[in-house]
């Protein structure tokens, strides 16, 4: 199983980035595709609306979708204190369902730092990249995305490629590095 972490501020792209991954890796067919959303600011949020994160994940392809809040952890399934969950108990659902691609947007703290675990990073300027990747790690960063990606010349920050989640042949290149 592929765990892929999508890092970033909030308006940053990383919505944008995990359905537009989710929805090229079950177009190639490359496997099964599970996401987790992580809903840290409303600690009494409960699910689901259209429109919302976790209702575009699943209508992206996501067979799994998993959103995690301080009261509550949805398969749909209320589990008070589900925020505390370790790595490992969080990834052997996905593997309950033998998904091959889990997208990861939030828990960064539980994530990021985890051997195994790519990241892309989603930011909204190059300042806000370079901070992500001094907090997080360049260790397994796939990509630089988002609105910095579409506006730079450049197509590299750090020595990380700044890739446009918008352009196909860009998305097809994350692709690639995925598999």
């Amino acid at each position: 199983m592929k765990v892929l972490l999508f890092l970033g501020y909030s308006g940053s792209g990383k919505t944008t980035a995990l359905t537009a991954i989710a929805k090229g890796i079950v177009r190639r067919r490359l496997g099964k595709v599970g996401t987790l959303k992580h809903i840290h600011h409303y600690p009494n949020f409960t699910i689901d609306t259209k429109g919302k994160d976790t209702w575009l994940h699943a209508k992206a392809g996501a067979s799994v979708v998993i959103s995690i809040a301080p009261r509550e952890l949805t398969i749909i399934k209320k589990e008070p204190g589900a925020e505390s969950m370790s790595f490992d108990q969080i990834l052997a659902i996905f593997r309950r369902d033998k998904v091959d691609y889990v997208l990861v947007e939030g828990l960064y703290r539980k994530f990021s730092m985890r051997r195994g675990v790519s990241k892309i990073i989603c930011a909204s300027s190059e300042k806000q990249a370079l901070d992500l990747l001094k907090e997080h790690g360049q260790r397994n960063v796939v990509c630089i995305t988002g609105k910095v990606a579409d506006s730079l010349r450049v197509r590299e920050i750090v020595g990380v490629p700044a890739l446009r989640i918008t352009s196909k042949k860009d998305l097809e290149r994350i692709l690639d590095k995925l598999q």
